[in-house]
């Protein structure tokens, strides 16, 4: 998992990326992830209400911009997706402090 984490950190360092703009920023974080011939499923669906924004090796990819989302609610979606057999990690992508307190322990969790 390090050596993925690693890859991703690399392929977006230094991008210039959308924190304003939810949908702008999965596009962004795609098309850095196919630059950098990192293999990934966009959308994925682990049921009908849970949708992970990218799944990358078990490893599940939210992406999170400020809009009205509190922490907690971010904290319960992250959760459901814990629950999933085929999630081995979680990874909050946000630009917004206050949401690095959402903090897991049933999965691996980083910080990039």
């Amino acid at each position: 998992m390090d050596g993925l984490l690693n890859l991703i950190q690399f392929a977006i360092r230094g991008k210039r990326l959308s924190i304003g703009n939810e949908k702008r920023l999965q596009n962004e974080l795609e098309e850095a992830f196919t630059l950098h011939n990192i293999n990934f499923i966009r959308e994925v669906y682990l049921d009908k209400n849970n949708i992970v924004d990218f799944m990358i090796e078990g490893l599940a990819i939210e992406v999170k911009i400020m809009n009205g989302s509190s922490s907690m609610q971010i904290y319960r979606q992250l959760e459901r997706y814990s629950n999933f057999p085929e999630v081995k990690a979680l990874m909050l992508m946000t630009a917004f402090w206050h949401f690095s307190r959402i903090i897991f322990c049933k999965l691996q969790h980083y910080l990039l």
